[in-house]
């Protein structure tokens, strides 16, 4: 770059150029600092986003057990995209599209939840502003003020989306601050292809992840012990704060027990079609499997749960050194 602005004034000198002879002369070098500049940042941004990347798997500790399959299964499942992994060290033990983005349904009220918690505490008294939601709701009426813990149960079993909304409404700035935060949190946990636009799951074009991403953010959630706590509960009673209105809930989620599912979140929506995010512990390791576009969300979870139940060994790389 130095050598050619002194070649530049070298020729300027000896030609005495017009200034509009001079303009153009200087058009290539304009380009050039440009092009230059563009490639350094271009190249800046490239590595940062690796290392992101690569910093999502580093663990400051010991490294985690490696799950090897011992019989190999190939599971038939009506989902378009699916995804098994170890949820200690991340490694990826099925997948099929697990790239590919598709709408999330109620999936969303995960970080849903984590915003929440974030925000308030248990006792915290929220009031319900909305006279009533579209989709799934508990039934709170507009005015009724409840605790918040109650209303994370509200939205987490019977996927209540009165209960989202609350939560977001009593937020600083309603809404649109809320789920600002969620897609902040989204990129700070690394969900390059997760994106929110409502804090319940309805916006089938706004809402959308990859069966990876709702894995690890399924992975993150899970060591909340309260969100953790309330992904395992069966059901559960809860009233508004005066206890003039009670509510008998459930949670949506079939195969809570069943081989040692304890979580995490269903969803559903005619767009996104049968969403299922679950965790399953055995012998002290935790799975986590999903299932996104199913016409079977349960059965198709059924059938993955074959890969993991005892047919899952481990390989510790550190040991012996």
């Amino acid at each position: 770059m130095k050598d050619f602005r002194k070649q530049l004034t070298k020729t300027l000198k000896k030609h005495k150029p017009s200034p509009n002879h001079v303009a153009i002369l200087f058009i290539p070098l304009l380009l050039g600092m440009i092009y230059t500049l563009a490639r350094e940042v271009n190249t800046s941004l490239k590595k940062q986003i690796e290392q992101n990347r690569i910093e999502q798997f580093i663990s400051p500790g010991a490294i985690a057990p490696l799950p090897l399959v011992k019989v190999p299964y190939n599971p038939i499942i009506s989902a378009d995209a699916a995804i098994i992994i170890d949820d200690a060290s991340k490694v990826v033990i099925y997948e099929k599209n697990a790239h590919f983005r598709f709408s999330m349904a109620s999936t969303t009220k995960i970080m849903t939840a984590l915003i929440g918690i974030e925000y308030y505490k248990d006792n915290d008294m929220l009031a319900v502003k909305r006279d009533r939601v579209e989709g799934a709701a508990v039934g709170m009426k507009k005015g009724d003020i409840f605790y918040f813990d109650d209303l994370l149960y509200g939205m987490l079993l019977p996927s209540g989306n009165d209960a989202a909304f609350a939560i977001a409404d009593n937020y600083p700035g309603g809404v649109p601050q809320f789920v600002k935060r969620m897609n902040e949190v989204a990129l700070s946990l690394h969900l390059y292809d997760t994106h929110f636009s409502d804090p319940a799951g309805l916006d089938d074009a706004g809402n959308y992840t990859t069966s990876y991403n709702l894995a690890l953010l399924s992975s993150y959630s899970l060591k909340n012990k309260s969100l953790a706590r309330i992904f395992a509960t069966k059901k559960k009673v809860i009233a508004n704060v005066d206890g003039t209105n009670e509510y008998e809930i459930y949670n949506l989620n079939k195969l809570l027990g069943f081989e040692g599912v304890n979580g995490v979140k269903t969803g559903f929506t005619q767009g996104a079609g049968g969403v299922l995010a679950t965790s399953k512990v055995e012998n002290g390791h935790t799975f986590i499997i999903i299932v996104m576009k199913s016409e079977d969300r349960f059965f198709d979870t059924e059938n993955l749960l074959r890969i993991v139940n005892n047919n899952i060994t481990f390989f510790n790389p550190g040991a012996g050194k």
